[in-house]
């Protein structure tokens, strides 16, 4: 494609915090299973699976690893009896009103970032041919729908946050950062745009954050800065659990 239109709809992500024109990019793949969403394990042994190691995430770990053992094998009819089970501890372990850590979703997760960000420079730097480039190979735009907007338990069960907006722009990572502040959000803390930053090689921006200047048709926004936007101005979005207290600005920002 010579032009690429990026259509996300704002809202809470359990696995990345939030999620808007960077995370979107998930599903340029044909099975998004194939890209690592989150390590096995507990920050003891490099893992962000689960926040902290105790008998129950052992336990699940051991029992999830022979299940992928099976799975991996690919037999159609020993497949189709674990499918219902499957779906069954899925409804129970992502219960809204169960706040389990657990596959990744929590503020520790040092995975899904760097998959979210590796497919956006090959969105932005690979030609038709799949050869990475020094230059972007394509024109960009981002449409970030937030006129119906998702928080607490998003992605997938999200409540409605009515925020009738519309975020507009041509760099994913200055979209996601000014998606963050109306959030309520400090971006330094969602590890996809804060590390967008960082990005050496294949770069998703040439500029800082501080520099992001709003162009809108509110008063409120207009001509500002990201320090110009504080808890009081934003839209406050209620975070996922795992999240909650870990990804707002800060006392001293609100």
């Amino acid at each position: 494609a010579d032009v690429v239109i990026n259509l996300p709809k704002l809202k809470t992500h359990r696995l990345a915090g939030m999620t808007g024109a960077l995370k979107n990019l998930v599903g340029i793949t044909v099975m998004k299973n194939s890209i690592p969403h989150y390590t096995i394990g507990t920050p003891e042994n490099n893992g962000d699976d689960y926040k902290e190691k105790s008998s129950k995430s052992q336990f699940e770990i051991s029992v999830l690893s022979i299940m992928r053992k099976i799975w991996k094998k690919k037999n159609p009819v020993i497949n189709s009896f674990f499918i219902p089970l499957k779906k069954i501890y899925a409804s129970v372990a992502d219960r809204k009103d169960k706040q389990s850590i657990r596959g990744g979703i929590w503020y520790g997760n040092d995975t899904v970032w760097r998959a979210v960000l590796d497919l956006n420079r090959i969105l932005l730097y690979a030609d038709k041919n799949g050869v990475m480039q020094t230059t972007q190979q394509r024109e960009y735009l981002t449409i970030l729908d937030a006129v119906y907007a998702g928080e607490n338990h998003g992605p997938l069960k999200p409540d409605k946050k009515v925020c009738n907006t519309i975020l507009v722009g041509s760099n994913p990572v200055a979209v996601d950062t000014v998606a963050c502040a109306i959030m309520g959000y400090d971006y330094k803390k969602v590890p996809t745009v804060r590390e967008g930053y960082r990005v050496k090689k294949y770069p998703l921006i040439n500029t800082e954050a501080e520099n992001i200047v709003l162009i809108s048709d509110s008063k409120e926004f207009h001509e500002k800065k990201l320090a110009d936007i504080s808890w009081d101005t934003s839209f406050q979005f209620v975070p996922q659990f795992g999240w909650k207290g870990h990804i707002e600005l800060s006392e001293t920002e609100r």
